[in-house]
């Protein structure tokens, strides 16, 4: 997460926040207090779908956050489907990164809790060409 913070910084991100949490929690409701207090534009976190309890964190956190705060999720969280069958409608909205091919980088947005319901876009590197 260190390298998240630097290339935050290096883009001109102010980061307001960094924590962690227990995947073994029942309730993530002082971390959604801590991140809800610093008042965040985004929120990204590492995690996966099924071994760091992430998509309770994000409902924890979208419940408190709403849909206003972007929700940024690397790719071990996917599958896409997986993960917003976990979170429910609290996926809604969220963007995660996605390995890409010969360089490109790729995002999923999911528009819906469906699985059905999600968009891939491209979105090329820098380096692309």
């Amino acid at each position: 997460m260190a390298s998240v913070r630097h290339a935050a910084t290096k883009l001109g991100l102010r980061v307001v926040g960094f924590g962690g949490w227990n995947a073994h929690a029942h309730t993530y409701e002082a971390l959604v207090q801590r991140v809800a207090s610093a008042r965040p534009d985004g929120v990204f976190l590492d995690g996966s779908v099924d071994i760091s309890n992430g998509p309770a964190v994000v409902k924890d956190l979208r419940a408190a956050l709403g849909q206003g705060v972007q929700i940024l999720l690397p790719d071990g969280f996917s599958p896409l489907s997986a993960f917003a069958h976990l979170a429910g409608p609290a996926a809604e909205g969220i963007t995660m990164s996605l390995p890409g091919r010969r360089r490109s980088a790729y995002a999923a947005r999911a528009v819906s809790s469906s699985p059905t319901s999600v968009r891939r876009s491209d979105a090329p590197s820098s380096s692309t060409q």
